[in-house]
């Protein structure tokens, strides 16, 4: 499917998270992305893609074009800004070291996702503003196979407490029921649909490639981005993000991209 031929703004719209969530966009800023067909050949990604009990094998050096997570000279850093339910709300997503999952066989980078009440939206922590949510996540990409390249979700730790509770899961639990989900596909495609997460009963979110475009980023028009829709039918829950190749995320429901830092 062909991009839309004019730059669209992303302001308006919402990162990674399993918190309910933001309320969602009117429906003429939602398409920003236009939505184009589902191929068959594309849909349904099988999970062992991210299996390293399926002779999988893992780097955390994550380079994949639309969820790169740099680490030099610096590491990545990207803050998001908007009003979620009325509340000024940023979010600051930053890379960090590596944690061993699976005994040490893989290796995964870290991945922290701070979010707070940011009153004037300057995408700066000021005293006084209250954190909403401060969650460490995992991640690592496959370096074998068919799908060499995508990105795997091993789990995450929110505010500090490891418990199901609290919503926080990892892929090697040793109750054997979980599993590594598909963050980002190798080669991101319309249609493809995933499983995020993969640990039943605690965190379940999948998601679906709805559509690709032209949209306005940091000022300058990105082409190729990709609009994901993530949901969780247990919850009856969903969000809209958008990729952008070379970047990652520029906008997660109604936050959207003011700084990245590669």
């Amino acid at each position: 499917m062909s991009p839309p031929s004019e730059g669209t703004d992303v302001k308006g719209m919402d990162v990674m998270s399993n918190r309910p969530r933001r309320v969602l966009l009117a429906a003429a800023v939602l398409a920003v992305v236009a939505v184009g067909t589902y191929p068959a050949s594309a849909a349904n990604l099988d999970i062992s893609i991210c299996d390293p009990n399926a002779g999988v094998h893992f780097t955390a050096d994550v380079n994949n074009s639309y969820f790169p997570l740099p680490t030099s000279p610096a590491p990545g850093q990207w803050i998001l800004t908007g009003v979620d339910k009325g509340v000024p709300t940023s979010v600051r997503i930053t890379v960090g070291g590596t944690a061993p999952f699976y005994g040490g066989r893989v290796k995964t980078r870290q991945v922290e996702e701070f979010e707070w009440q940011d009153t004037n939206n300057n995408g700066v922590v000021d005293p006084g503003e209250p954190v909403t949510e401060d969650s460490l996540n995992w991640f690592a990409q496959t370096t074998n196979g068919t799908n060499r390249g995508t990105v795997c979700y091993f789990g995450e730790v929110v505010n500090g407490d490891p418990s199901a509770a609290a919503g926080s899961w990892r892929a090697d639990d040793p109750s054997g029921q979980n599993q590594p989900g598909i963050f980002m596909p190798a080669m991101p495609r319309t249609g493809q649909s995933f499983f995020q997460e993969s640990a039943p009963g605690v965190a379940q979110d999948q998601a679906e490639i709805i559509g690709v475009g032209t949209v306005t980023v940091l000022g300058q028009p990105r082409s190729d981005v990709i609009r994901v829709r993530e949901f969780n039918k247990a919850e009856k829950d969903k969000g809209y993000k958008l990729y952008a190749p070379g970047i990652g995320t520029v906008a997660d429901d109604t936050l959207n991209l003011i700084s990245f830092t590669p």
